[in-house]
């Protein structure tokens, strides 16, 4: 009885539903904690960005940055927030 072939991430064939299924899992998983990452980050950078938003020009000025600055800040803190956990 011949065996069925399943195809790895990196497309060389292996026989078997285990090692095919189980790479599957480990993609799933990776995926998924790649998306809540990116959903964490987002949080964080939102946060962030409306925290600086309600400043008022005088207060960003006070702190060194403009509106037009506040993207590329918000962006900063939340990588640096999410690295620090």
């Amino acid at each position: 009885m011949a065996k069925q072939m399943t195809m790895t991430s990196d497309f060389a064939p292996t026989h078997g539903r285990r090692h095919g299924m189980s790479t599957l899992l480990v993609w799933l998983t990776e995926t998924r904690n790649k998306l809540a990452n990116s959903l964490e980050w987002y949080s964080l950078y939102r946060d962030s960005a409306k925290e600086l938003e309600r400043l008022t020009n005088r207060e960003l000025d006070d702190i060194g940055i403009s509106r037009y600055d506040i993207p590329r800040v918000a962006a900063q803190s939340a990588t640096a927030k999410l690295e620090q956990r």
